[in-house]
């Protein structure tokens, strides 16, 4: 669901930390990446159905 990029990113960001945390910090870092892709998603759907 995730771009490379952003898997990479999270892996990045959550590899120092101990293993417990490194589950809950992909966990939630995807959890927002999704969240973040939708509202953007609907925030340039909104400004297209302007322009119609």
């Amino acid at each position: 669901m995730l771009s490379g990029d952003n898997a990479v990113v999270i892996a990045l960001a959550a590899r120092s930390l101990p293993p417990k945390q490194q589950k809950q910090a992909i966990f939630w870092g995807s959890a927002a990446a999704i969240v973040m892709r939708i509202v953007m998603t609907l925030i340039a759907v909104e400004l297209l159905k302007g322009r119609g």
